[in-house]
């Protein structure tokens, strides 16, 4: 028993040097590009040595990788059981699944999304969606399927891009508002949108 309390203890210290250098590294991303981070201010900005750092990563793109794998799995898990047709008559589903994920660590995701560098994860997180949505119902959109892809690359590109809008905003809307509004206007269009805003107000 003592055996494996003693061999936890690294894990835990492992867990938490790789969080430490995963948010010193979005801290970073969110004042400059990736290409422009060394790995000897990541480490200072993580409170590490630059030993420390080469003990789990290879270099900068190594954890920017890592970060983006842990987020869609995540994503991967929680969307796994919302089901098309029900999504679409409740969007809310799916924007409450992005909220739980946020949530967590608000600055965090928020310095990760807003980076110029995230294109290529928002456009795995669209893949995501996109492939869970035709999985659980390729044909209840319409019969065309070019219609169903601009439908879905607008509910979903929409989406995305507004909860990128809000993480560069001073978030003085709570995450519950926003994630109510977009859901709304997804289902009811501008009309609901507008009587929501008039409820909130």
């Amino acid at each position: 028993m003592e055996n494996e309390k003693t061999n936890k203890r690294p894990d835990r210290r492992v867990l938490r040097t790789k969080s430490a250098i995963q948010h010193a590294f979005a801290r970073l991303l969110a004042e400059k590009g990736m290409n422009e981070i060394t790995v000897s201010e990541l480490a200072e900005e993580a409170d590490i040595s630059r030993k420390s750092f080469y003990n789990y990563y290879s270099g900068i793109h190594e954890v920017k990788e890592e970060i983006e794998n842990d987020i869609l799995s995540s994503l991967e898990e929680l969307v796994s059981d919302l089901h098309f047709t029900e999504s679409l008559r409740d969007p809310y589903l799916v924007n409450a699944t992005l909220g739980d994920i946020i949530r967590d660590d608000v600055d965090f995701f928020g310095n990760i999304a807003f980076a110029s560098e995230s294109d290529d994860l928002v456009d795995r997180i669209i893949r995501i969606l996109k492939n869970q949505i035709l999985k659980t119902n390729p044909r209840s959109m319409t019969r065309e399927e070019m219609l169903s892809d601009i439908v879905l690359e607008f509910l979903i590109y929409g989406m995305l891009h507004v909860y990128r809008m809000w993480f560069a905003s001073d978030r003085s809307l709570p995450l519950e508002t926003f994630t109510g509004l977009v859901s709304v206007l997804q289902a009811e269009g501008l009309k609901g949108a507008m009587q929501f805003m008039n409820r909130e107000g």
